[in-house]
């Protein structure tokens, strides 16, 4: 049986869970540019790393929950995180064979899945008490939504800062030690193995989920596209457009614990789809002066839209599958990003900008009329009536 889990959301374990979150999501995302300059801006080469980490996800989630069940879970997150870690020096120090580069970014996927399961789906629940988790998982996602601008800027932007290039190793893995370092001092309660079956999609893959895990796919899709675009710009201009989609992460931050708190559920997911259509619409526009603005609302529109369904999926489930709708959640959004990024990479050469703008456009109409016809209504009909805890 599990120890009652007793630290309330402002104890020094939950806030030191809340950092190595966005630590170990900052070292996760700065890897994309770093592989992209690594290879000589082969955006091929980082495509087919992304693809490969995408199904190195997918591979062990059967085995979840009797990793998780079987061993401490914290051990689970600091040994997966270290083998990430070596998997991720030995991809970018090694002057490897394309084929050994795809094996390494499956294995670092694999042991990424293991470690952000122990953490985002099992720790941090065994941390909070059942009133409290909600809430709890809400901000530990945002926390690593935020690890999405800090770790391009800290590949892309603190070398050229500081003036020292050779920095660009140090600040991609000092975010990654500083997460396992937070971790393994954060009191977890102890609790007694349980007997599970080797293979199962507890915390893996919620069935009765699969609407809100295909509207995942489309709204992280249109965000894998647009990042795999701006990816390919100038770093200056990569630089600036990250920033104010930072700004516009932040901002949804703060406006949905205030301007949704009271709000019909159906408000957060449409103003954050509508962000999504404007941003795409200005961005189709040659005048680059509204740029800006577009990737904020961009940013806006992605906190916004991932919140919302996450909360859709956590108010799906009873208590005992909260993990399993967490990491199905996760699930749709990484295999939509790669989606979306993998449609630029075999696409942008036949068509323009613009036109890949507005294709995107015209996805995210669709979605909304989805959403708002078919998919809320299926929610209402079957989320957990029992569901009463805050949201924000």
């Amino acid at each position: 049986m599990r120890t009652s889990a007793t630290n309330p959301l402002r104890s020094l374990n939950f806030q030191r869970l809340c950092w190595a979150n966005l630590l170990f999501w900052t070292f996760a995302f700065g890897l994309i540019p770093y592989l992209y300059l690594h290879f000589g801006s082969d955006f091929l080469i980082t495509t087919g790393c992304i693809l490969a980490f995408t199904v190195g996800l997918i591979v062990p989630g059967p085995f979840n929950a009797y990793i998780v069940e079987r061993f401490s879970r914290k051990a689970v997150f600091l040994w997966s995180s270290i083998l990430q870690g070596v998997c991720a020096l030995a991809l970018l120090e090694a002057n490897l064979p394309l084929i050994y580069i795809y094996v390494l970014s499956a294995c670092f996927g694999v042991f990424f899945e293991f470690a952000q399961n122990a953490l985002n789906n099992t720790i941090v629940n065994d941390l909070l008490l059942s009133s409290s988790r909600t809430l709890g998982d809400s901000l530990l996602s945002w926390f690593g939504r935020f690890g999405l601008p800090i770790g391009w800027l800290c590949v892309l932007y603190l070398p050229q800062l500081l003036r020292q290039p050779a920095l660009t190793d140090a600040l991609l893995f000092i975010p990654l030690c500083l997460s396992i370092f937070l971790v393994f001092c954060t009191k977890i309660p102890l609790k007694a193995p349980v007997k599970v079956q080797l293979i199962s999609c507890d915390r893996f893959w919620r069935s009765g989920g699969w609407p809100l895990f295909l509207m995942c796919l489309v709204a992280a899709g249109i965000e894998g596209m647009l990042l795999a675009l701006v990816l390919q710009t100038p770093i200056s201009a990569t630089v600036n457009n990250i920033l104010f989609i930072g700004a516009g992460l932040l901002a949804a931050f703060f406006v949905r614990k205030t301007v949704f708190i009271e709000a019909d559920d159906r408000a957060e997911m449409f103003v954050g789809l509508l962000l999504y259509l404007a941003a795409l619409l200005l961005l189709a526009q040659p005048l680059s002066s509204i740029h800006n603005a577009a990737y904020a609302l961009f940013g806006a529109g992605c906190g916004l839209t991932a919140s919302r369904l996450l909360m859709y999926f956590l108010k799906l489930s009873g208590h005992c599958q909260r993990g399993t709708s967490q990491n199905t959640f996760m699930l749709g959004w990484r295999i939509g990003f790669a989606i979306g990024w993998s449609v630029i990479a075999f696409c942008y050469d036949g068509l323009s900008v613009s036109t890949l703008y507005y294709a995107g456009a015209g996805v995210v109409v669709g979605l909304l009329c989805v959403y708002l016809v078919l998919v809320h209504p299926w929610f209402n009909k079957h989320k957990d009536r029992d569901f009463r805890f805050k949201e924000v």
